[in-house]
Protein backbone atom coordinates (compact mmCIF):
# COMPACT_ATOMS: atom_id res chain seq x y z
CA UNK A 1 0.00 0.00 0.00
CA UNK A 2 1.26 3.11 -0.75
CA UNK A 3 2.30 5.08 2.41
CA UNK A 4 0.26 8.54 1.57
CA UNK A 5 -2.89 6.52 1.58
CA UNK A 6 -2.46 5.14 4.59
CA UNK A 7 -5.30 6.50 6.80
CA UNK A 8 -6.52 8.62 3.96
CA UNK A 9 -10.72 8.04 3.26
CA UNK A 10 -11.12 6.12 0.07
CA UNK A 11 -14.15 4.72 -1.69
CA UNK A 12 -12.96 1.06 -3.23
CA UNK A 13 -15.05 -2.11 -4.87
CA UNK A 14 -14.89 -5.18 -4.88
CA UNK A 15 -16.01 -8.44 -3.71
CA UNK A 16 -16.41 -10.09 -0.30
CA UNK A 17 -14.65 -13.10 -0.81
CA UNK A 18 -15.71 -15.16 2.16
CA UNK A 19 -17.68 -15.43 4.99
CA UNK A 20 -18.19 -12.54 7.23
CA UNK A 21 -17.07 -13.02 10.76
CA UNK A 22 -19.67 -11.32 13.14
CA UNK A 23 -18.20 -10.43 16.83
CA UNK A 24 -19.26 -8.37 20.07
CA UNK A 25 -18.79 -5.05 18.23
CA UNK A 26 -18.86 -5.63 14.71
CA UNK A 27 -18.09 -7.24 11.67
CA UNK A 28 -15.14 -8.38 10.08
CA UNK A 29 -14.63 -9.86 6.56
CA UNK A 30 -11.63 -10.47 3.50
CA UNK A 31 -12.39 -7.79 0.87
CA UNK A 32 -11.03 -8.22 -2.73
CA UNK A 33 -10.78 -5.16 -4.70
CA UNK A 34 -11.84 -4.77 -8.41
CA UNK A 35 -8.43 -4.97 -10.53
CA UNK A 36 -9.55 -1.25 -12.18
CA UNK A 37 -9.79 0.26 -9.11
CA UNK A 38 -6.65 -1.60 -7.26
CA UNK A 39 -4.74 -0.02 -10.38
CA UNK A 40 -5.62 3.29 -10.59
CA UNK A 41 -4.95 3.47 -5.95
CA UNK A 42 -2.34 1.28 -6.30
CA UNK A 43 -3.90 -0.97 -3.65
CA UNK A 44 -3.29 -4.88 -3.05
CA UNK A 45 -5.48 -7.41 -4.53
CA UNK A 46 -6.83 -8.58 -0.66
CA UNK A 47 -7.89 -6.60 2.29
CA UNK A 48 -9.07 -7.47 5.59
CA UNK A 49 -11.62 -4.54 6.90
CA UNK A 50 -13.90 -4.42 9.88
CA UNK A 51 -17.46 -2.54 10.60
CA UNK A 52 -18.16 -1.36 13.69
CA UNK A 53 -20.99 -0.25 15.52
CA UNK A 54 -19.25 1.69 18.11
CA UNK A 55 -18.33 1.26 21.89
CA UNK A 56 -22.33 1.40 23.41
CA UNK A 57 -23.93 -1.51 24.47
CA UNK A 58 -26.69 -0.65 22.33
CA UNK A 59 -24.86 0.51 19.53
CA UNK A 60 -25.81 -1.28 16.47
CA UNK A 61 -24.33 -2.12 13.21
CA UNK A 62 -25.41 -0.03 10.07
CA UNK A 63 -27.94 -1.35 7.77
CA UNK A 64 -25.47 -2.41 4.93
CA UNK A 65 -23.14 -3.89 7.08
CA UNK A 66 -25.62 -6.26 8.98
CA UNK A 67 -26.71 -7.57 5.17
CA UNK A 68 -22.98 -8.06 4.03
CA UNK A 69 -22.91 -11.83 2.60
CA UNK A 70 -20.06 -14.15 1.03
CA UNK A 71 -19.68 -13.62 -3.00
CA UNK A 72 -21.48 -9.67 -2.54
CA UNK A 73 -20.17 -7.06 -4.39
CA UNK A 74 -19.72 -3.53 -2.84
CA UNK A 75 -18.36 -0.12 -2.86
CA UNK A 76 -17.20 0.94 0.52
CA UNK A 77 -15.91 4.25 1.73
CA UNK A 78 -12.93 2.79 3.77
CA UNK A 79 -9.82 4.48 5.95
CA UNK A 80 -6.99 2.29 5.01
CA UNK A 81 -3.61 0.81 6.88
CA UNK A 82 -0.97 -1.27 7.22
CA UNK A 83 -1.62 -4.45 9.54
CA UNK A 84 -0.48 -3.96 12.91
CA UNK A 85 -0.45 -6.90 15.82
CA UNK A 86 0.58 -6.65 19.30
CA UNK A 87 4.21 -7.61 19.56
CA UNK A 88 4.28 -10.69 22.38
CA UNK A 89 7.23 -13.17 22.28
CA UNK A 90 5.97 -16.40 22.08
CA UNK A 91 2.43 -15.30 21.56
CA UNK A 92 -0.18 -15.49 18.30
CA UNK A 93 1.30 -12.64 15.82
CA UNK A 94 -1.81 -11.64 14.24
CA UNK A 95 0.73 -9.57 10.92
CA UNK A 96 2.59 -12.69 10.06
CA UNK A 97 -1.11 -14.87 9.89
CA UNK A 98 -2.46 -11.83 7.63
CA UNK A 99 0.68 -11.88 5.39
CA UNK A 100 0.40 -15.68 4.80
CA UNK A 101 -2.76 -15.21 3.66
CA UNK A 102 -1.74 -12.47 1.26
CA UNK A 103 -3.53 -9.70 2.80
CA UNK A 104 -1.12 -6.67 3.42
CA UNK A 105 -3.85 -3.98 4.37
CA UNK A 106 -6.23 -3.50 6.78
CA UNK A 107 -9.00 -1.15 6.96
CA UNK A 108 -12.31 -0.18 8.80
CA UNK A 109 -15.70 0.88 6.37
CA UNK A 110 -17.01 4.58 7.20
CA UNK A 111 -20.42 5.56 6.55
CA UNK A 112 -20.08 8.44 4.33
CA UNK A 113 -20.86 8.45 1.24
CA UNK A 114 -23.01 5.33 1.98
CA UNK A 115 -22.37 1.92 1.44
CA UNK A 116 -23.52 0.48 -1.69
CA UNK A 117 -24.57 -3.14 -2.74
CA UNK A 118 -23.65 -3.21 -6.28
CA UNK A 119 -24.84 -7.11 -6.82
CA UNK A 120 -25.88 -9.89 -4.67
CA UNK A 121 -23.63 -12.92 -6.47
CA UNK A 122 -20.54 -11.32 -7.77
CA UNK A 123 -18.12 -14.46 -6.94
CA UNK A 124 -17.07 -17.02 -5.03
CA UNK A 125 -19.66 -19.34 -5.48
CA UNK A 126 -18.38 -21.93 -2.78
CA UNK A 127 -18.12 -18.84 -0.01
CA UNK A 128 -21.79 -18.56 -0.73
CA UNK A 129 -22.85 -21.96 -0.45
CA UNK A 130 -20.92 -21.54 2.46
CA UNK A 131 -22.96 -18.70 3.54
CA UNK A 132 -26.59 -20.74 3.10
CA UNK A 133 -25.93 -23.42 4.81
CA UNK A 134 -24.67 -21.53 7.85
CA UNK A 135 -27.60 -19.10 7.80
CA UNK A 136 -29.26 -21.88 7.55
CA UNK A 137 -28.45 -23.44 10.29
CA UNK A 138 -28.35 -20.32 12.52
CA UNK A 139 -32.12 -20.32 11.38
CA UNK A 140 -33.22 -24.17 11.63
CA UNK A 141 -31.13 -24.46 15.32
CA UNK A 142 -32.73 -22.82 18.24
CA UNK A 143 -29.68 -22.86 21.06
CA UNK A 144 -27.19 -20.52 19.83
CA UNK A 145 -24.54 -22.38 21.40
CA UNK A 146 -25.39 -25.28 19.47
CA UNK A 147 -26.00 -23.25 15.97
CA UNK A 148 -22.10 -22.59 16.62
CA UNK A 149 -20.51 -25.52 16.92
CA UNK A 150 -23.01 -27.21 13.91
CA UNK A 151 -21.93 -24.41 11.58
CA UNK A 152 -18.35 -24.89 13.00
CA UNK A 153 -18.18 -28.84 11.50
CA UNK A 154 -20.68 -28.45 9.08
CA UNK A 155 -19.02 -25.11 7.00
CA UNK A 156 -15.96 -24.79 9.22
CA UNK A 157 -17.42 -21.26 10.46
CA UNK A 158 -15.56 -21.00 14.22
CA UNK A 159 -16.95 -17.19 14.80
CA UNK A 160 -20.28 -18.21 16.91
CA UNK A 161 -18.70 -21.00 19.44
CA UNK A 162 -18.16 -19.57 21.94
CA UNK A 163 -14.84 -19.30 24.53
CA UNK A 164 -15.89 -21.56 26.86
CA UNK A 165 -16.40 -24.51 23.79
CA UNK A 166 -13.43 -23.54 22.35
CA UNK A 167 -11.37 -23.76 25.71
CA UNK A 168 -13.27 -27.34 26.20
CA UNK A 169 -12.08 -28.28 22.77
CA UNK A 170 -8.74 -27.65 22.83
CA UNK A 171 -8.57 -28.86 26.35
CA UNK A 172 -10.27 -32.32 25.12
CA UNK A 173 -7.93 -32.63 21.87
CA UNK A 174 -10.95 -32.01 19.24
CA UNK A 175 -10.11 -28.80 18.41
CA UNK A 176 -9.22 -29.98 14.65
CA UNK A 177 -12.82 -31.17 14.44
CA UNK A 178 -13.60 -27.78 14.43
CA UNK A 179 -11.08 -26.70 12.12
CA UNK A 180 -9.64 -29.13 9.55
CA UNK A 181 -11.57 -32.30 9.71
CA UNK A 182 -15.01 -30.41 9.53
CA UNK A 183 -14.94 -29.49 5.76
CA UNK A 184 -14.30 -33.41 5.64
CA UNK A 185 -17.43 -34.20 7.53
CA UNK A 186 -19.42 -32.16 4.99
CA UNK A 187 -17.95 -33.94 2.05
CA UNK A 188 -18.68 -37.41 3.23
CA UNK A 189 -22.11 -35.99 4.08
CA UNK A 190 -23.16 -34.86 0.71
CA UNK A 191 -21.69 -38.58 -0.92
CA UNK A 192 -24.66 -40.27 -2.07
CA UNK A 193 -25.63 -43.44 -0.36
Amino acid sequence: MPPEIEGEDLVVVGVVTGLPQQGPRGLRFRFAIDPEVRERAGLPELIALGGYSGFHEDAALPQPQRELRAGQCWRFPVRLRRPHGNLNPNGFDYELQLFEQGVYTTGHVGDAPAPLLLAEAAGFPVERLRQRVRDAIYANVADRRAAGVLAALAVGDQSAIERDHCDLFRNTGVAHLMSISSLHVTMFACLPR
